[in-house]
């Protein structure tokens, strides 16, 4: 019987739970989308009732081309730990930490994030695009709680039930 290879990305680097919630959303989302067609809904259904229909299909969209460059860029694929682990990826860490960056206008360490995990030619475009994905889900998870939706519903059912497991 032999070991299973070393995944660098899988690396645990941390606890989920210990990140701010914006990052800790990315992370799930993340997971989320790669589950199933199902937990792809959750996410469109998330997204919707904290931005509304508009602003939710805007994000949607936005997410689906940031995982779809960032998977497509890579220097070597991406690791992502299951729904329910408490455990944060180094992978999942850089990337929670590179939207987060972005979106707070620390442009170079974006920048240099982007660099650790993909392509050099795609740097700039995954900066753009983490920048722009950041700033959507700081609307949706403000760095001190939660804030409602526009039909007044809590945000983030999805999330929060994924955390809770």
């Amino acid at each position: 019987m032999s070991a299973a290879p070393f995944q660098r990305g899988a690396a645990a680097v941390g606890v989920l739970g210990e990140l701010p919630p914006l990052e800790s959303a990315l992370v799930l989302y993340i997971r989320l989308w790669h589950t199933s067609p199902a937990a792809r809904h959750e996410v469109a259904c998330d997204f919707n009732r904290a931005l509304g229909a508009e602003g939710g299909a805007q994000m949607l969209d936005l997410f689906e081309t940031f995982c779809a460059a960032a998977a497509a860029s890579a220097r070597r694929p991406l690791i992502r730990h299951e729904i329910r682990c408490r455990c944060l990826g180094a992978d999942e860490s850089a990337l929670a930490h590179l939207v987060a960056a972005a979106a707070e206008g620390a442009h170079e360490d974006a920048e240099l994030l982007a660099a650790l995990l993909m392509e050099r030619g795609s740097v700039t475009r995954i900066t753009g695009l983490a920048r722009a994905l950041g700033t959507g889900l700081a609307r949706m998870f403000p760095r001190h709680g939660k804030s409602p939706a526009p039909d007044g519903h809590r945000v983030t059912h999805t999330i929060q039930t994924a955390a809770r497991h």
